[in-house]
């Protein structure tokens, strides 16, 4: 037993970031720290520990260099006799400790390890023996404390945790660790505890530690330059799953020695960035062997008990430039200036630092390539009031000068000489005597629109911004971002008061210059309130959300206290949203709130419900528990709640307690992302073992109640696994491999490795389709067919593995490698950078530029291919590369393999616009009508630009090309009992076929599209469904239809949660409304009907809206039945393409009708089987005789058919499961030339 384990500190105990065994995921930036603090003290103590023989470690003789092994043998590498001794030399008194380790029950926790940490840190490391003893050596005096530990498992102690252990001692610490569930009942030989009484609990097996033999692997980290060994190298070892498992520090030696691995395959990198040997530090990182990254790194195999030597690493010195930043006119060095620079090809700085007392600066560890440097003072922390510039004196960063460093360059001569810039300086108040607003943001924006400068007013409303440029400027106040209270209550205004950034004054100053800008903001109107529960408790940190025509425009929160005040509003009417948070459930107010110009409305209250919950546990055949499972929450109207998905811990148990109301729910379960090992095979599904959403049980919540135990058995499903290659059979890695049902519909996908190798697991029986694709790479499914209706279907079985469902993919057209290069430009408008202009490749990777109009398009395989330039939503025309509007007339832009083909740029041009004011009935402009402009020539066409009305009610579209319009002007929906107002197509038209067209010639504003919109009206009531017992429970998500006189669909909508609806905006007139609940609701148990109770459309009760709303259009459904089933396959159909087994098989894709009784189509009885053939028609039927019709895919040779009659009666479960299998008959393709198949 050693008294030091030197490897282990080298394994991973001395941590610069990354996994430690007993912190997981460390802390990296204060592991660092800790280490800068006691590096000396442990590096000399690494030393001296490698002359130690330990039970561990099999060390070789002692030599000048190490010695020469193969991979997999057992010679390891000690350190210098001379750097050993001279350091021992050095080292103070030192003392011993001896120990003892104990299961809470008595019994010596034999084959664990005592870590010993100085001030957290890590310093040396023992086994416990059989006898539960252990010991450490060679520890300087000071407190210690103790964490005990098995691979990747630790133990909490319950008593021996620290200890001060005096110089030059031998002491001693009894170690007793916390009950843990798996700790060893005690032995039945002499001396053993007395047995515990009858009723006392079992006492548990033996603790999970696996103390089998492990491997190493060391090697030296070296210079490539010089030779020279490099210390303080952070060696990470990664696993085969890519995760970060073991970690070591080489010592001055350069030697480092990784013990305790379990046999497998690793990746190794050498880390110098966070080396505090400053030498170190100016060397490039790398992974093992001399590779750049994780998936590109020699994998080193390490055998068991196996000592794997010479992972060696001679690591390049990297590029440095330097330079400094001095004062244009005195030449003195500017201390505190902010040093930014940019990667080669980025758009955003990739490191950055300030000047030092003298004005230098020195990047250092560059790779080779080409740099660009900015000079900010702004961003420093002294001389500020200097203007920024990039090198070489250019004005921004597409027009810096690049900078060339080669690996183990050094470029010096990178300076700036600075002048003192200009400065904008004034004072914000509230006017009306309300004195100066504290912490108003003031922003100063250049001719470009862009935000060059920013800061906040003082407590006196003072702000000053200086190191401008000279120039052009406006400036903007910000109220709303303020830390005061007081402030936020005032409205954002540009320089004089202006609304908006273009109408804002301009201001013009001079080198050296100063301007005053004063502003005096005006007070908005407020809105405020308190939340509580429904014991009248506060509830704090609700978000309040404030929306005017259905569009957010503020939010705050509660306080400790349950209160809220929004910030300051414009006059107008708000509706007020209270959100979900945990367990207290979402809200609005019922009414819209008016608010004057600098009113305060408050008592806008409310009392949330609590949530209610579920909980349950999933497990798999034998109750094994499935940790990582993610459960999803589906409410009664078959909505996806995401805030209600949670996952299962490590027991597969799980609670959802975020936005449950009293409802029905169903529950998904399936493998989560974090899933791993077996418990990703398992297969999905929902609660009550069903597969399909319509056939499962509702979970009924009676809130603030748990319902709980909702638990659920899933089983393994089978595998399909494969490999993707090139034309060349080289392996493709980053493929994407999709397995889809035969609806077409993707179930899961995977990425293959670099060996080109994918795994999909977890599918249950069936008949799939696979689809491979890769960037750069044709799309194909298996085997070889580019299209899913000719795919080949692969079977799986049970938990079978179908193996070798292989690709081979072909290079799409115009690329030459699937090795990848990028793109990168400019875009700007009259010389200005244009933000936010997405920039799209053929090939389908794109980008959008940043707020300089700087864009790169990374990964695009190598090839040529055409670039466009959408800036269509800022007001500019879309082109192509180079300045054409069509793709047939681009110029194609070469690619190639890891270069950056730049200056790719584009000078957009504005479209012309078309503008006007929407008014109402009585001549006042409406806010927040949504204006749609499509293109007149082509009735089918998308939206081309929308944009909404101001508070006067009028509009301006962007980015038109010259042509002819089409507009359908949309207002609000009336909130609480507001006013509606009827959309119309301009000009006063019903229809887009009779639409005025609006045209709009080049360069040349089209004015006066005015409209007048009129007045309209809503119908609104409530669906509830009637139980057998004569309840009544509102139902959601009830399709509600409008039809006009002619029987035509006029308006849509669907019932909220309490059963309510109201229409969108109708003009006067006769209807009639249909009430349809949707499939996958607690609604679909119902009937139709149409108003008044009605089961066809002519036999409908009328409704008439004249001059004003009509409510009380309501429904009351009556309980139906629902047809469900499962559609096989024909047993004649194992001669043709299956073998006999295949016979049962279901699968995707069969189109389900319901046919009455005279063999009539019902409208809306429409179904498709699921994955596994399985299928819910819904609505509910009401008694009486149909049948089912089916239609197959076309992709298996199989004829449409008929079911038998179905009797329906009124009495029964809620859903029939037929009881007969329904089979398809086989039949035949045809295909030309005319062959029978």
């Amino acid at each position: 037993m050693g008294l030091l384990h030197a490897t282990d500190l080298q394994q991973g105990f001395i941590i610069l970031g990354g996994y430690s065994p007993m912190h997981g995921k460390a802390n990296s930036k204060e592991l660092r720290m800790r280490w800068l603090k006691h590096s000396a003290r442990i590096v000399s103590l690494c030393v001296l520990a490698l002359l130690i023989f330990t039970s561990m470690v099999s060390v070789a003789p002692l030599a000048a260099e190490p010695t020469s092994a193969a991979l997999g043998s057992t010679a390891a590498v000690a350190a210098l006799p001379s750097e050993a001794s001279s350091t021992a030399d050095a080292l103070p008194a030192a003392s011993s400790l001896d120990g003892t380790v104990h299961f809470a029950n008595g019994m010596p926790a034999a084959g664990l390890h005592v870590l010993a940490l100085a001030d957290g840190n890590p310093i040396a490391t023992a086994e416990v023996d059989a006898t539960g003893h252990f010991a450490l050596g060679m520890l300087t005096p000071g407190r210690y404390a103790f964490q005990v530990y098995a691979g990747n498992r630790s133990f909490m102690i319950d008593s021996g945790t620290m200890l001060w252990l005096e110089a030059d001692q031998a002491q001693t610490v009894a170690i007793r660790l916390a009950p843990v569930d798996d700790e060893p009942a005690p032995a039945d030989a002499a001396g053993a505890a007395e047995a515990a009484p009858a009723s006392a609990p079992v006492a548990p097996v033996s603790p999970a530690v696996d103390l089998a033999q492990t491997g190493s692997l060391s090697g030296r980290v070296t210079s490539a330059s010089s030779s020279e060994p490099l210390d303080r190298v952070s060696v990470r070892l990664y696993n085969a799953a890519g995760q970060s498992y073991r970690q070591a520090t080489t010592n001055v030696s350069g030697l480092y020695t990784l013990t305790n691995l379990a046999a497998g395959d690793y990746r190794v990198y050498f880390d110098s960035g966070f080396s505090t040997n400053s030498e170190t530090k100016r060397h490039l990182s790398e992974y093992y062997n001399q590779k750049p990254d994780l998936a590109s790194a020699t994998p080193v195999t390490v055998g068991a008990d196996a000592a794997v030597a010479n992972i060696n690493a001679a690591l390049q010195r990297g590029g440095e430039l330097s330079g400094r930043a001095t004062d244009a006119v005195t030449g003195a060095g500017l201390q505190g200036v902010m040093v930014r620079l940019f990667a080669p090809g980025a758009e955003f700085a990739s490191t950055s630092m300030l000047t030092d007392g003298s004005g230098f600066f020195t990047f250092t560890r560059l790779i080779s390539g080409s740099y660009r440097v900015q000079f900010d003072p702004r961003s420093g922390t002294t001389n500020t009031h200097y203007v920024g510039q990039y090198y070489n004196n250019k004005s921004d960063l597409a027009s810096a000068d690049e900078i060339a460093v080669a690996t183990g360059q050094q470029r010096t001569g990178i300076n700036a000489q600075l002048v003192a810039g200009a400065t904008l300086r004034g004072t914000v108040s509230g006017g009306a005597g309300a004195g100066p607003l504290d912490r108003v943001v003031v922003a100063v924006y250049d001719e470009c629109g862009l935000s060059v400068a920013t800061d906040y007013t003082g407590s006196d409303g003072i702000y000053e911004i200086g190191g401008l440029p000279a120039g052009v400027y406006r400036v903007g106040f910000w109220a709303d971002y303020s830390g005061s209270a007081a402030t936020r209550a005032y409205l954002n205004a540009y320089y004089e008061g202006k609304a908006n950034l273009r109408e804002a004054n301009p201001i013009t100053i001079t080198t050296g210059g100063t301007a005053t800008v004063d502003a005096t903001l005006t007070k908005g109107a407020q809105i405020g309130g308190r939340v509580v529960n429904g014991a009248g408790e506060p509830i704090s940190g609700i978000s309040v959300g404030f929306y005017a025509n259905g569009v957010w425009q503020a939010s705050t929160s509660t306080d400790n206290e349950g209160n809220y005040l929004s910030r300051g509003l414009p006059a107008g009417s708000y509706e007020v949203r209270f959100a979900q948070r945990n367990d207290y459930l979402a809200q609005r107010h019922p009414e819209a709130v008016v608010v004057t110009a600098g009113q305060v409305v408050n008592n806008i209250n409310a009392t949330l419900a609590r949530s209610g919950s579920i909980t349950g546990r999933v497990t798999g055949v034998g109750d094994v528990p499935l940790p990582g499972i993610e459960v999803r929450t589906y409410g009664e109207n078959g909505a996806l709640l995401w805030e209600a998905t949670t996952l299962t811990d490590a027991n597969g148990a799980y609670t959802i307690t975020n936005a449950l109301a009293s409802g029905f729910y169903r529950l998904h379960f399936a493998p989560g992302s974090s899933a791993t090992g077996e418990v990703r095979s398992y297969a999905p599904r929902f609660n009550n073992n069903r597969m399909l959403q319509g056939r499962s049980e509702f979970v009924v919540v009676e809130a603030p109640n748990a319902t709980n135990n909702v638990d659920v058995t899933l089983v393994r499903g089978g595998t399909i696994t494969g490999k993707v290659v090139d034309a060349e059979n080289a392996p493709i890695s980053g493929a994407t491999v999709s397995v889809r049902d035969l609806n077409a519909r993707t179930l899961v996908s995977a990425t293959t490795d670099s060996n080109g190798v994918y795994t999909i697991t977890g599918l249950l029986p069936n008949f799939y389709q696979v689809r491979f694709g890769r960037s750069g790479y044709e799309s194909q499914y298996y085997n070889g067919q580019t299209r899913a209706s000719m795919a080949n279907v692969v079977r799986v079985s049970g938990t079978n593995v179908v193996a070798d469902i292989n690709a081979q993919l072909t290079l799409s057209p115009g690329v030459v490698s699937p090795e990848t290069g990028a793109v990168s430009g400019r875009v700007t408008a009259e010389g200005c950078p244009l933000p936010g202009v997405q920039v799209i490749a053929s090939v389908g990777a794109s980008s959008s530029t940043n707020t300089q109009g700087l864009y790169t398009i990374r990964n695009i395989p190598a090839g040529d291919y055409t670039l466009s330039f959408r800036g269509n939503s800022l007001g500019f025309l879309d082109e192509f590369y180079d300045n054409v509007a069509q793709s047939s007339a681009a110029t194609t832009v070469t690619v190639r393999v890891n270069t950056t083909t730049q200056n790719i740029n584009a000078e957009l041009v504005g479209g012309t616009s078309i503008n006007g004011q929407v008014t109402g009935p009585g001549g006042a402009g409406v806010a927040g009508v949504q204006v749609s402009v499509y293109a007149a020539e082509a009735e089918n066409s998308q939206v081309i630009h929308s944009t909404r009305t101001k508070a006067d009610g009028s509009y301006s579209t962007l980015g038109l090309a010259p042509g002819s319009y089409k507009l359908f002007f949309t207002p609000p929906q009336p909130v609480g009992n507001q006013a509606g107002l009827l959309s119309q197509w301009y000009n006063a038209q019903a229809s887009r076929s009779t639409a005025t067209p609006v045209a709009v010639v080049a360069g040349q504003p089209t004015n006066d599209v005015n409209v007048a919109l009129a007045a309209g009206y809503q119908i609104s009531g409530k669906v509830e469904g009637v139980q057998p017992n004569g309840n009544k429970w509102p139902l959601a998500n009830v399709n509600v239809v409008i039809f006009d006189q002619d029987g035509r669909i006029v308006a849509t909508t669907n019932t909220e949660a309490d059963g309510s609806y109201v229409s969108r905006v109708l003009a006067p007139g006769a209807y009639r409304v249909h009430f349809r609940p949707r499939p996958n609701t607690f609604g679909a148990f119902f009937v139709p009907r149409f108003y008044n109770n009605k089961r066809r459309l002519s036999e409908a009760d009328v409704v008439t809206v004249s001059n004003a709303n009509v409510p009380n259009i309501s429904a009351e459904l009556r309980r139906g039945r629902v047809l469900a089933g499962r559609v096989r396959l024909p047993a004649s159909f194992a001669t043709t393409q299956l073998a006999a087994e295949d016979a049962t098989f279901s699968f995707a894709g069969v189109a389900v009708r319901v046919l009455d009784g005279e063999g009539n189509q019902l409208e809306g009885y429409e179904a498709t089987t699921d994955s596994n053939g399985y299928f819910v028609v819904s609505p509910a039927l009401e008694p009486g005789t149909y049948r089912l019709a089916f239609t197959p895919p076309s992709i298996l040779n199989l004829l449409s058919s008929t079911s038998a009659p179905i009797t329906v009666e009124a009495e029964g479960a809620e859903i029939i499961d037929l009881s007969q299998d329904l089979t398809l008959e086989a039949g035949f393709r045809i295909f030309l030339p005319l062959t029978v198949r």
